[in-house]
């Protein structure tokens, strides 16, 4: 089976603070696999440092055989990224798929615009202005912006944030109908109901390490969810407010 993606022993800190601790993974064409951990458990900042935004204090990545911080160009155009807080312009969706077809200067823009755009159930609204669409509507396009170039590997930052479960449902039809077409999905994600629906494996972080890989656990993630909760003291709330 083909490997999309490796990393060994990754290290990263921002200035002293080490946000990850030899984290190592892999991942095979094919799979959908879940980043997953309670906030600064280390996820968003392994996605930089494959995408090639972070260089790594130790440690390898290896994304189709490259580099990503020295190869970084040729990563981005590999890859279908995601980041959380992507957004979306004042234009028409196909302006807006045009855009990212030339800033990748794709063949056939305009064929492959439509393509996306059926793909995702837009075509009925393509000559539309993006601002007028609904959550869901507006991360469907997001999506197909990220697909133009056809990649066989995508990393989703929290794509179900924000979506109500109507929005969510349709999420989980899109991924997999992606999943079907055999791309490789990386989701980094807070949502269990988004993760138990698309992706059979999970890797669990905490506090820049990693501790568990296997497949999806719900019971392992509320364990550990728990054990991040911080004790408080709360008697202060029993006593009289006389």
């Amino acid at each position: 089976m083909k490997t999309m993606l490796v990393v060994t022993k990754l290290d990263f800190y921002y200035d002293k603070f080490q946000a990850l601790k030899e984290v190592s993974f892999s991942v095979n064409k094919g799979e959908s696999v879940a980043l997953i951990g309670p906030n600064g458990a280390g996820k968003t900042t392994i996605v930089r440092c494959i995408m090639g935004f972070f260089q790594p204090n130790s440690g390898k990545i290896n994304v189709f055989g490259l580099d990503p911080y020295l190869e970084r160009s040729q990563v981005v155009n590999e890859v279908g990224y995601l980041p959380e807080n992507a957004g979306v312009y004042s234009m028409t969706l196909k302006k807006f798929l045009l855009l990212f077809a030339g800033l990748r200067d794709l063949p056939n823009p305009e064929e492959r615009a439509v393509a996306v755009a059926k793909l995702f159930n837009l075509h009925d609204v393509f000559n539309k202005n993006l601002p007028q669409f609904s959550q869901g509507m507006k991360q469907r396009a997001k999506f197909a912006s990220v697909i133009l170039h056809n990649p066989d590997l995508l990393i989703l930052d929290e794509p179900s944030a924000n979506l109500d479960l109507a929005a969510k449902e349709d999420l989980i039809s899109l991924l997999g109908e992606l999943k079907s077409l055999k791309r490789t999905l990386v989701v980094c994600s807070h949502d269990p109901y988004i993760v138990e629906n698309v992706c059979e494996r999970m890797i669990l972080l905490a506090e820049g390490e990693k501790v568990f890989d296997g497949p999806f656990d719900l019971d392992k993630w509320k364990s550990l969810a728990r054990r991040n909760i911080p004790e408080r003291d709360v008697s202060w709330l029993s006593e009289s407010t006389k």
